[in-house]
């Protein structure tokens, strides 16, 4: 839980993701795929050699969280990898869940090399947002976890991956502040309610507060706003900007495929 303080404003904001990371999952998907779901040639990352995975694997995990981003009501899913291996298939009961037990054993081991293959959804201006806030604090908690792959639904990829040591909770606060900061400076300047009034609880909400307004519910009402802004596609340039700019400086290697992101 992380403290974002500006203008006496200390209330916790917590699950500010573009969009949510995994978190409750329903059965495993056994069924395969039609053989004609790819509308297009799909690129396969060269550095999943770094994280050892062989081409047929990454294909099968990849084509697994593809699904349940192309249907009606899309849903994140994620596959865990471990040493090489598939070692757990989840889907979403939405756009939110959690890692299984058994995935989070594996993930908490330093002896394990544990990647994390999970789908992002299209937004509403049929773009993909890279790895969220969200998802790469939970590579950097995971002791056993390496690398944070993120899939659209045309099979493009997004990545963090770990080199050296993971960020301390002091250092990972100031990321994270670092990046709520320019997340709030970003959506000021765009025109819509949605944003507009997101700013202006970041900024004002400690008066809020003094004013009688329950912080919980306020806290409630941010967040699905940002869902709201980040639903829209309005965010998915600062995300991908940010870690551009500073995945480094967080001991973050970030590269990325998407359509329509430079």
């Amino acid at each position: 839980m992380i403290n974002f303080n500006r203008q006496n404003f200390d209330i916790n904001f917590t699950g500010i993701k573009a969009p949510k990371s995994p978190l409750s999952f329903v059965e495993k998907i056994k069924e395969g795929l039609p053989a004609d779901i790819f509308c297009k040639k799909i690129n396969i990352p060269e550095s999943i050699i770094q994280d050892g995975i062989d081409e047929k694997t990454f294909i099968t995990a990849r084509n697994f969280v593809m699904k349940s981003v192309r249907g009606v009501y899309p849903k994140e899913s994620m596959a865990i990898i471990n040493n090489g291996v598939i070692a757990d298939l989840k889907v979403c009961k939405a756009h939110s869940g959690r890692m299984s037990a058994k995935a989070h054993a594996l993930a908490c081991s330093p002896r394990n090399n544990v990647v994390l293959i999970h789908s992002h959804p299209k937004t509403i201006a049929k773009s993909t947002c890279p790895p969220s806030i969200g998802d790469w604090e939970t590579l950097r908690r995971f002791q056993g976890m390496q690398s944070m792959y993120v899939i659209n639904s045309d099979g493009e990829y997004a990545i963090l991956r770990k080199f050296g040591e993971a960020l301390s909770d002091d250092k990972a606060n100031e990321a994270m502040g670092r990046f709520m900061l320019g997340y709030i400076d970003y959506i000021s300047k765009i025109d819509t309610p949605a944003c507009r009034e997101a700013a202006e609880l970041f900024n004002y909400g400690s008066a809020f507060v003094t004013e009688g307004v329950d912080p919980s519910a306020l806290i409630k009402h941010f967040g699905n706003l940002i869902e709201k802004i980040d639903h829209a596609g309005l965010t998915v340039e600062y995300v991908h900007n940010f870690w551009k700019k500073y995945a480094a400086s967080m001991n973050l290697t970030y590269e990325t495929n998407f359509s329509g992101l430079g």
